[in-house]
């Protein structure tokens, strides 16, 4: 599909609306592809609930493009922007999560996120990616499945993602295929675990009702213990499994 075909799709979803989903993935479609997807999805008459764009050429000025035409639908639910180099340029993990804020029906996530070049020599340091899953998460209580993969997670990336997506209990869904976590990666994300059920645990004891469980910082979000795991092709190695088990 190329600029031509997008224009004549958008055309043809306005008189299709039992259209539900959409997968433009592995189209190499770039910046002057990123006005046409953006007037698709936010079109009144078009109502999509899911859109793939993995595997294109999305940079952050197209990506910000279509993040933008994408707050003002109202039944987008499930977005992948998986392997685009986006996620390579400046503070894009910032201006990323800020725009997927915006999109108050987002359910579920797919994306891939790395740290700049100059951000890789620390492994502490809160670099473009951890930014990015600390912003999402602490700005968008709707997303409940995440999917952060094909690039390698930084330790401080999963380090966020272990205390606010999973010790919070944000987070029911979340896959981590070629990650590369490590055995390191996986015990904070098992701890994390263990502490959410912890505090879950603490709350059915009091009487509370799983319906009404919520965080204080956003009421109107259930606390979600982790449902689906996946961590394909992340050498965790026998004491991440130890403790992932636990």
């Amino acid at each position: 599909v190329n600029e031509v075909g997008l224009k004549q799709l958008g055309k043809a979803l306005i008189h299709v609306p039992t259209v539900r989903e959409l997968d433009l993935s592995g189209n190499q479609l770039g910046q002057s592809a990123a006005p046409l997807i953006a007037a698709l999805v936010s079109h009144r008459r078009i109502t999509l609930e899911s859109i793939n764009l993995a595997r294109n050429r999305l940079d952050l000025q197209a990506a910000t493009t279509v993040c933008r035409g994408m707050a003002r639908s109202e039944t987008l639910r499930q977005v992948d922007l998986s392997e685009n180099p986006f996620m390579g340029e400046p503070n894009s993990g910032q201006s990323i999560a800020d725009m997927l804020s915006y999109i108050s029906s987002l359910r579920s996530l797919r994306i891939s996120v790395r740290d700049v070049r100059r951000e890789r020599s620390s492994g502490t340091k809160r670099g473009n990616a951890a930014t990015f899953v600390s912003t999402l998460l602490g700005s968008q209580a709707g997303i409940a499945a995440l999917a952060l993969v094909q690039s390698s997670l930084p330790r401080a990336a999963v380090a966020v993602l272990a205390a606010e997506g999973l010790e919070q209990a944000r987070l029911r869904d979340l896959d981590l295929s070629m990650a590369f976590i490590g055995p390191s990666g996986a015990t904070l994300l098992a701890r994390a675990m263990l502490r959410a059920e912890s505090q879950v645990a603490t709350l059915r004891r009091s009487g509370v009702s799983a319906s009404a469980r919520h965080r204080p910082s956003h009421p109107s979000a259930a606390l979600n213990l982790l449902e689906r795991l996946v961590l394909k092709m992340n050498a965790i190695g026998s004491r991440g499994c130890h403790w992932i088990c636990r």
